[in-house]
């Protein structure tokens, strides 16, 4: 019963999808609006003809025949119009989640309206490349995030605001949900990582490595809107992201990272140094102290000289960075 329940889905709307995300969309919802007319004008007539007594019985297999095979085709037809349909005009009027802070999203003003023949021309939609696609799709993870909480995200959410249909969500992320999530946490970590390293150009002894990445790292996780709307609204998820599911990654995409930076000073442990200072970052910003600012440059020098240089003194080789 399940089976048969999921045929027309597999048979007629994921193929729909994949082939709809190639095309044109524009195109795609007229064409299927006129051929489903097309389709709808000749049963009508066929049946007209027969009821009135005009049509010759020996034709009437064929005839149903070719009826069926249209029906079929207008039956993709508007499989693929809907996939489209949805992708084109996306909707934001969600009224059953709470927006961060408490208040109901809505319905926008100003929404858009179906597609109709009439309008048809004011719409330009143009497939993106590979890549351009997948940060698309990111992009929109990011949003609905932001809008109703990392917990209330779901692949149609994300489908909808990407302006894609669900069948391609699929198979740009092929884990799904988890998987959109774990691709919004590496792509937001290696933006972090590139404004890092770019604040360090001229940086040239390891102090001041340490000390300008420990204040540029805090200042930016203070800043960021995203992680701000996060931490209001679900501090307990942004924790687990920045800690039990997202820390391994984070470390190691800072190694990489800071690898060039701490290398010429302190050899093969740079990643362990590397580790050491993004725990820190976290810890901090996740439980702020009375103590030490690491957003402050005064309070960052003093803990870096105090507990990061003596810890790593034999391994300093004095040289500066190339």
């Amino acid at each position: 019963m399940v089976a048969a329940q999921r045929l027309p889905w597999l048979v007629v709307t994921l193929p729909a999808g994949v082939w709809t995300d190639r095309l044109d969309r524009r195109s795609v919802i007229v064409g299927s609006d006129l051929f489903r007319g097309a389709v709808t004008l000749l049963v009508a007539t066929v049946v007209s003809v027969r009821l009135a007594g005009r049509a010759d019985p020996g034709d009437t297999v064929g005839t149903d025949t070719a009826l069926y095979g249209l029906v079929v085709v207008a039956t993709v037809a508007v499989g693929c119009a809907d996939v489209a349909h949805r992708g084109a005009v996306p909707a934001h009027d969600r009224t059953d989640r709470a927006c961060p802070g408490g208040r109901s999203d809505g319905p926008r003003a100003g929404a858009a309206r179906p597609l109709t023949l009439r309008r048809r021309a004011s719409y330009r939609l143009t497939m993106a490349a590979p890549g351009e696609l997948e940060a698309r799709v990111i992009d929109a993870v990011r949003r609905c995030c932001e809008r109703w909480g990392v917990s209330k995200v779901t692949i149609d959410d994300v489908a909808t605001e990407a302006g894609v249909s669900r069948a391609t969500v699929y198979r740009l992320f092929p884990g799904g949900r988890e998987t959109l999530l774990e691709a919004m946490r590496v792509a937001d970590t290696e933006g972090f990582l590139r404004l890092l390293t770019s604040k360090l150009e001229g940086a040239d002894t390891l102090e001041e490595i340490l000390v300008r990445g420990l204040v540029e790292a805090t200042v930016a996780l203070r800043t960021d809107e995203h992680l701000q709307l996060v931490l209001l609204s679900e501090p307990g998820a942004l924790a687990q992201q920045l800690t039990v599911e997202g820390l391994p990654q984070i470390v190691a995409l800072t190694g990489t990272f800071l690898a060039p930076w701490l290398g010429p000073f302190v050899g093969d442990r740079s990643d362990e140094l590397a580790e050491w200072l993004t725990r820190c970052v976290i810890s901090y910003f996740l439980v702020p102290s009375s103590h030490i600012d690491l957003g402050d440059r005064a309070s960052a020098e003093r803990f870096v000289r105090r507990f990061v240089l003596p810890a790593f003194e034999s391994a300093v080789s004095g040289r500066t960075t190339p």
